[in-house]
């Protein structure tokens, strides 16, 4: 379906249900929690998991149109128009965390949770920093 997307559309700009779909694919990629790679309206989207990691890995999501790489789905929302830019240093700082945790769980931005963008992106960076001290 919607991750079975190709091709070279992503050249030019997207409309929002193809946005929609590049996030959503890379959501599902995330979820699945193995390395894989694929291409959604010229967006590639790869996950690389870690030795050891428990199906968590690294996210790179690469716009065709500059070759930017984004590394969390905020950023490829943002990056899409989905979602706002940050509007405080705070905020801008929990964008490398708010999805770090990924893995099978998810998270608020994959699941639509109710809470809002800026206090999930904080939510999950006290989440991950309190899950790499337990180890």
């Amino acid at each position: 379906a919607a991750a079975e997307g190709g091709g070279e559309v992503g050249a030019s700009e997207l409309t929002a249900a193809e946005a929609r779909e590049v996030v959503e694919a890379a959501q599902a990629v995330r979820k699945a929690g193995k390395s894989a790679k694929q291409a959604v309206h010229g967006w590639q989207i790869e996950l690389t998991v870690r030795a050891n990691a428990r199906g968590r890995g690294d996210l790179c999501v690469r716009d065709p149109r500059d070759e930017q790489k984004l590394h969390s789905i905020v950023a490829v929302e943002r990056k899409l128009g989905l979602s706002s830019p940050p509007t405080s240093d705070a905020e801008g700082e929990a964008e490398g965390d708010a999805d770090a945790e990924g893995g099978a769980e998810g998270g608020a931005e994959a699941e639509g949770g109710a809470k809002g963008g800026a206090e999930a992106e904080a939510w999950w960076r006290r989440e991950y920093r309190e899950a790499a001290r337990r180890g």
